[in-house]
């Protein structure tokens, strides 16, 4: 198949650095593919508000006209409370023969970090880029606040619009923003 990369996160919402990030990934490493999987955690909190298909689409729609080489493929990445994180890491990697693995979130490095060896992959870790994180973007759009769509791509805005985040972020209650990395096993 060639080379193939992926890049992990909760992406609780797809903004324009991840799209960036996606770009620098593809400029890069010479990649024929890069999944980008999308953590697919069962509850709902103001921390992670969209479904992985939510997720999903945002990302997507993101990366609509990114103009690279490689073939971009976003996926779920199933999570399942009360099991080791590290160890799903590793199973639902274990498919897919990568090269390459690209992550910003410390847990999610370690995890990779402890599959690497066995499943022959790299690991790259990314640095922490921009003043805007997806956090802002959430309280953003929780007060009402139009600038969250500075921070998105077009495509992506009237998707998220539909969705009623700002009274979906009141009604969720908070919660942990990794919950399967910081579950007790």
């Amino acid at each position: 198949m060639g080379i193939t990369g992926a890049y992990l996160g909760r992406f609780q919402m797809f903004a324009l650095h991840h799209r960036s990030v996606v770009e620098e990934i593809c400029a890069n490493y010479a990649l024929d593919v890069l999944y980008v999987m999308v953590a697919d955690w069962p509850e709902r909190t103001q921390e992670n508000p969209l479904t992985a298909s939510e997720a999903i689409q945002i990302a997507k729609l993101s990366l609509t006209n990114l103009g690279v080489r490689t073939e971009i493929r976003v996926l779920p990445f199933p999570l399942t409370p009360n099991q080791d994180f590290e160890a799903q890491v590793g199973i639902g990697l274990e498919r897919f023969n990568l090269d390459l693995t690209f992550s910003g979130s410390s847990s999610t490095l370690k995890a990779l970090r402890r599959c690497a060896g066995v499943l022959g992959f790299t690991v790259v870790e990314l640095l922490e880029r921009g003043s805007c994180h997806s956090t802002d973007i959430r309280r953003w759009i929780a007060r009402g606040d139009a600038q969250w769509k500075n921070w998105m791509a077009p495509e992506a805005v009237k998707f998220i619009e539909s969705l009623s985040l700002a009274e979906r972020l009141e009604a969720l209650g908070t919660g942990a923003k990794r919950p399967w990395a910081e579950a007790k096993h």
